[in-house]
């Protein structure tokens, strides 16, 4: 049974807000490839779990022949995995932008596509314009934040939108490395590689004033 475009928008669109979690696939948290696997499966379409496989189940398509509801992955460039194995995946909506779930601390939002790797198709059809079009209106799409409200004839360029998504990168990779410096761990790490130093330093003086001694 063939899906529209217009049935994975709206199923996208309901979880618009869902918290990020890892290994999460619902019913309220979601990572990217649990947002995608479970919009798929309330479509009416199975779909393996990881964007890996999800990138190797779909038939390859370019961005001219994707349709809202088709997926696109990232890999490398800022993103986990390669450009042969993915580790990101959001639901394609036109316009150079996407629904994903896109990390810790982050919800479910729209994005821009900016970056991919590649589009699958899961025998989405492609909407017509009309439905495509009110999907987007009556869910808020065509946003960078996933604001509701804000018609999807109004979208940002691409060229904005790809500005901020290459700042919320940073930012997170920012987050990551402070989340970093803060543990336990770290500093046990750093104390014991000053301890092991000063050790060998101390030996290395003993060792001089015995042979100066001799």
């Amino acid at each position: 049974m063939a899906v529209s475009a217009a049935t994975i928008l709206a199923g996208a669109r309901a979880k618009l807000g869902d918290t990020y979690v890892y290994g999460a696939d619902g019913p309220s948290t979601f990572d990217c490839s649990g947002l995608t696997q479970t919009v798929y499966k309330e479509a009416g379409i199975s779909i393996p779990r990881t964007s890996e496989e999800q990138f190797n189940a779909g038939k390859p398509i370019d961005e001219a022949n994707a349709v809202p509801g088709s997926l696109v992955f990232f890999g490398g460039n800022g993103y986990d995995g390669t450009p042969s194995s993915p580790g990101h995946v959001g639901i394609y909506i036109g316009g150079g932008q996407m629904i994903d779930a896109p990390h810790t601390g982050a919800v479910v939002r729209i994005d821009s596509i900016a970056g991919n790797v590649g589009f699958r198709d899961y025998g989405i059809t492609g909407a017509g314009n009309a439905d495509v079009l009110k999907a987007g209106i009556e869910g808020g799409l065509g946003t960078a934040t996933g604001i509701s409200g804000t018609s999807g004839l109004f979208s940002l360029p691409g060229e904005v939108i790809g500005f901020f998504s290459d700042a919320d990168t940073y930012a997170q990779k920012l987050y990551h490395n402070f989340q970093l410096f803060f543990q336990p761990s770290t500093w046990v790490r750093a104390g014991s590689g000053i301890f092991g130093f000063t050790f060998v330093i101390f030996g290395l003086v003993l060792l001089s004033r015995e042979a100066k001694g001799a």
